[in-house]
């Protein structure tokens, strides 16, 4: 528990390493009509607004993830950077190592252009010389001069290795239309979130009146920071947390059974402390006391095993979870270690309490006889039937989770990835030569795949499936009447840009005809849609054949529907599809694609090959994210997988404590009943009727806890479907599994207490 403690400190409670995190605030573009929210951010001029309001924020900052090749200086490397505006890093308040941060001075196009380093960029690619300040940087061919290196650890956003500044005075002609640039902000102390809320929708509300053709609309939402980041995990880490304490309370469990049990042989002691003065509130603060010495070693000993195994947690982290690599036992952790130690002391100490304090127990207790043979208590069997109860609970939300689990790495996902391997490839443009340049590279590349020996199918995407496309598009279909509508209210669509072979390489379905090497920038415009948008856009008609219009860069564009591709999900197989336009990249220009080629034996054979065909077209062309697809689609089910697995591990622990407390328990029955057994025996009782006696007790005790638990399971069903691809009434065979699995492993348990029941000498009871 103070590993899982630390993991759900670092990533939900405190995921944010910057000062005072409660002043960051994230802007969520928002539709004030509809209520949904927007993924594209914000544009420059409308930024510019917002960024005005500095009675509410200190800072407002925007940037645009990017990517890029560094050249020279060795071989060529793929680095994430983002162009940053000049309030980035005050929001953040992360300070440089070294030099300067970028400045709002910096947004100003000027020369040199500057760059900060990420710490390792700085120590991999310079050796960490602290003379790097005024040094050059070659970043696809645009010379950067360094100007500062950002301290280890910060690497914001989306592992950042590098950061420019966003020419944003240059580009407040652009049209608030093209929203691509997130933002957020660091609030004025004392500012309050609901009144920077109050006054930035007043902002959003004044442009949506002022630009209704771009702006209607659309509002922002105000969100702490760290809540947006702890968002998508937040909810299964409070699961997995929730099931380390019900777990541990297993323990604890059998830890009070273990006292209730020595508590039978200190009914004198307790009546002689009574009758020698003390209180019961002195009693009770001894069994505290001893309690927390039991804890206290416990929880050192746990200490020092969470030391052990945060490592191995950060090792084997899933790679949506890049802050476990941050994860170390603090004073917060520490605090709540320490909670959780005084808790567990208290219920060690009640059990026993319970039993040896009770109302006149003393009175009656202190005049027994040398061999007293106190009554049974009812408090243990209610114990076990509490465990086996939650480790109920526990079997069929791990159950829920495996057989969800096993449905989504059955399902279709739209392709076939088996014998696919693939690998991101990115160009050095930045001019409109080095585009057309790089685009003859794609084009020969693609040629020069599929002669390879082994190669069945080659092709190029710009984003690969599951993927969010880096562009969207407003459209409408040729002759509709949303002509005449504002254009944020035309349909939209991802956009995606290809190569002939894609969807061969893929295998995905395709209706119609695929990509030319005739469509090019010379011949009419071109597209391919997936069946879903289809559908939407033509019920009961035939797609092929006709027309989407769109406008990009000031520009109407007009492309002819020419194929049908199937469905693709937009973030993992069985989800639902996304809207996808298809346009061939001879022509549209891409500076970066991802390349997918089909192979008839291992995909990884053939990287030699497809680095010598790269090197020869152009050896600063970097090769990155090599992978088959194969290894994609169950990277999609990873966070599944993650809960999954944990789950079942909690499930498995859960199962053994709450046998091991039913053993105990019937264990410590018999040694109290050995007299009344001995004479069964003598009176004539066979063996099996004995082990029979213990069965029952022991049959009892789980049925209890079976009915409990499974009743609880089933209140709690609508809480895990959300988990569940095919939600909860998708996993009947773990209702059945479950009680069966608990009934088997309490018949094990309570054969040996059984079994020493049938071996009492009633010879040795009659004389004793």
């Amino acid at each position: 528990n103070t590993a899982m403690y630390s993991v759900f400190n670092r990533l939900i409670l405190h995921p944010l390493s910057y000062p005072a995190p409660e002043q960051l605030v994230w802007l969520q573009p928002v539709n004030v009509r509809t209520g949904r929210t927007g993924q594209n951010g914000f544009s420059i001029p409308d930024y510019w607004d917002y960024r005005r309001l500095d009675n509410s924020f200190a800072a407002l900052a925007a940037y645009f993830p990017n990517v890029a090749t560094l050249v020279g200086r060795g071989a060529p490397q793929h680095v994430a950077y983002a162009n940053v505006s000049g309030d980035f890093f005050p929001a953040l308040g992360v300070k440089p190592a070294l030099g300067r941060w970028i400045e709002r001075s910096d947004e100003v196009p000027s020369l040199p252009e500057v760059a900060v380093l990420g710490n390792g960029l700085w120590r991999s690619r310079f050796g960490a010389d602290p003379r790097v300040l005024g040094r050059k940087l070659d970043l696809d061919n645009r010379l950067l001069t360094v100007v500062g290196v950002m301290p280890p650890g910060f690497a914001y956003p989306q592992d950042a290795e590098l950061w420019t500044p966003e020419p944003i005075a240059s580009r407040l002609g652009l049209p608030r239309a093209w929203r691509f640039l997130p933002a957020m902000g660091r609030l004025r102390a004392g500012v309050s979130v609901a009144q920077a809320q109050q006054q930035i929708s007043a902002v959003a509300a004044r442009l949506a009146r002022r630009y209704p053709n771009s702006n209607a609309d659309q509002g922002v939402r105000l969100v702490p920071l760290a809540a947006w980041v702890a968002g998508p995990m937040r909810a299964t880490m409070e699961m997995m947390l929730l099931a380390g304490l019900l777990v541990l309370a297993l323990a604890c469990a059998n830890v009070a059974n273990l006292l209730l049990a020595t508590a039978v042989g200190r009914w004198r002691e307790m009546a002689l402390r009574t009758s020698l003065g003390a209180t019961r509130r002195q009693l009770l603060g001894q069994l505290l006391a001893e309690g927390a010495v039991l804890a206290g070693l416990g929880a050192a000993l746990g200490w020092g095993l969470a030391l052990l195994l945060l490592p191995v947690l950060r090792s084997r982290r899933p790679p949506e979870l890049p802050q476990l690599a941050q994860v170390h036992l603090d004073w917060r952790v520490l605090a709540f270690t320490a909670a959780i130690t005084l808790a567990t002391a208290v219920w060690f100490a009640l059990a026993p309490a319970w039993e040896l304090l009770r109302p006149g127990a003393a009175a009656r207790n202190l005049h027994r006889d040398a061999s007293p043979q106190p009554s049974r208590s009812r408090l243990p069997g209610g114990v076990v039937a509490a465990e086996v109860a939650t480790t109920c609970v526990l079997l069929v939300a791990a159950g829920l989770f495996w057989q969800s689990l096993r449905r989504l790495e059955r399902v279709n996902p739209g392709f076939n990835p088996d014998g696919v391997l693939t690998f991101r490839t990115s160009l050095l443009y930045n001019s409109l030569k080095e585009l057309n340049d790089g685009q003859t590279f794609f084009l020969r590349l693609n040629q020069d795949l599929r002669t390879l020996p082994g190669v069945e199918a080659a092709g190029m995407t710009t984003e690969l499936p599951f993927t969010p496309p880096e562009s969207t598009l407003h459209f409408y279909p040729a002759g509709s009447r949303l002509a005449a509508a504002q254009a944020v209210k035309w349909p939209q669509a991802g956009l995606r840009i290809v190569l002939p072979g894609y969807f061969a390489a893929l295998a995905i379905p395709l209706r119609g005809r695929d990509f030319r090497d005739s469509d090019d920038a010379h011949s009419a415009r071109v597209a391919i849609i997936n069946r879903s948008l289809a559908r939407r856009l033509f019920p009961g008609g035939d797609a092929l054949g006709r027309s989407l219009v769109w406008v990009s860069n000031r520009v109407t564009i007009r492309a002819r529907i020419v194929g049908v591709a199937g469905d693709i999900a937009a973030t993992a197989p069985g989800g639902p599809p996304e809207d996808d336009i298809y346009e061939s990249l001879r022509q549209v220009q891409r500076g970066e694609m991802s390349v997918v080629v089909r192979t008839r034996g291992d995909p990884f054979a053939l990287l030699p090959a497809i680095r010598r065909e790269m090197g020869a077209l152009n050896p600063e062309v970097p090769m990155y994210d090599q992978a088959t697809m194969a290894q994609l689609v169950a990277l999609t089910a990873a966070p599944d997988r993650f809960r999954a697995s944990l789950l079942g591990l909690m499930a498995l622990l859960a199962t053994l404590l709450a046998m091991a407390g039913l053993y105990g328990v019937l264990a410590h029955s018999v040694a109290q009943r050995r007299r009344e057994i001995g004479i069964r025996l003598a009176l004539g009782a066979t063996a099996g009727q004995v082990r029979g006696l213990v069965l029952w007790q022991s049959l009892r005790m789980t049925l209890a806890g079976l009915a409990v638990g499974l009743i609880a399971a089933w209140l709690l069903r609508a809480s895990l479907a959300r988990f569940l691809f095919g939600g909860a009434a998708g996993g009947s065979l773990t209702w059945f599994a479950v009680p069966l699995l608990l009934l088997a492993a309490a018949l094990a348990a309570s054969y040996v207490p059984a079994h020493h029941a049938t071996r009492v000498d009633p010879a040795l009871t009659l004389r004793e």
